[in-house]
């Protein structure tokens, strides 16, 4: 019985991601690495509610959130996809294993979509995190006097979250191949860590649609709906689902020309 080609190559991926994982140095520390943003998210908000009633009222408290997914989206999250990608593919260069690679029966963008697939869901799974933060903060806050300021949970605050890894995933193909051909991981890290500074002023320089060949800024341009941030007197025109599209469309031609090229070479 023969396997459709389709089915083969998922599960060569499936197998592929999850060899990637199992090669990983210490993957324990690596998802308290992805552990860490939800960690200090829920710091602040029990700081937060816990600061002599300061922030018990909704606006306060909706302001802390939205702050965070701020900071999470202009800054941080680029931050987190820069040395991900740089930690895993370090770990070939390091150790040099790229031409054992070459002996198996294994195409390069294969190879090269299995770790940025793992790499994704790394990610994923810390947005995930912060979505279980705030819920969890919510369900603590409904026992409290903020319940009488008509504190409701914020959907919106929630989506922008899950889709955040959706939106990004154009910085992550970038940071993904800048590691992947470069031997040097460092430079990688600075320049995801220059892009993702810049972000802010990109935005705030391009109010019309100039930012758009410039993917560090998606995430802040992305929720820009639910902060209701004030960049300037022009608003980006289409809605956040419009914008997802863009930035997956995006990504799929980018990924194309990437498996072009890779066609062409070796593994490395």
């Amino acid at each position: 019985m023969t396997v459709p080609k389709t089915q083969g190559s998922f599960l060569l991926m499936i197998r592929l991601i999850t060899a990637e994982w199992f090669k990983i140095e210490h993957p324990r520390r690596l998802l308290l690495l992805m552990l860490s943003p939800a960690l200090v998210t829920a710091f602040i908000g029990w700081f937060a509610g816990h600061h002599d009633g300061i922030f018990l009222d909704i606006a306060a408290w909706q302001e802390v959130w939205q702050t965070i997914l701020f900071f999470w989206s202009c800054f941080a999250f680029s931050f987190f996809i820069a040395v991900l990608a740089a930690r895993l593919n370090g770990i070939e260069h390091s150790n040099n294993s790229w031409r054992m690679m070459l002996t198996l029966p294994l195409r390069p963008y294969h190879l090269f979509f299995a770790k940025l697939s793992l790499e994704w869901g790394l990610l994923f799974f810390a947005n995930i995190m912060m979505i279980l933060v705030y819920s969890l903060a919510f369900l603590v806050s409904s026992h409290s006097s903020m319940t009488g300021y008509g504190y409701g949970f914020d959907m919106a605050l929630v989506k922008s979250f899950f889709l955040l890894p959706f939106v990004m995933l154009p910085v992550l193909l970038i940071q993904h191949a800048l590691s992947w051909f470069l031997t040097n991981t460092r430079f990688p890290v600075i320049f995801g860590n220059i892009c993702s500074l810049a972000s802010l002023p990109v935005s705030s320089y391009f109010q019309d649609k100039g930012w758009l060949l410039y993917p560090w800024d998606y995430g802040l341009r992305f929720v820009h709906d639910t902060l209701d941030l004030k960049m300037g007197e022009k608003i980006f025109p289409v809605s956040q689902g419009s914008f997802l599209a863009f930035a997956l469309i995006l990504f799929l031609v980018a990924s194309a020309a990437v498996t072009v090229v890779l066609k062409q070479r070796d593994i490395h």
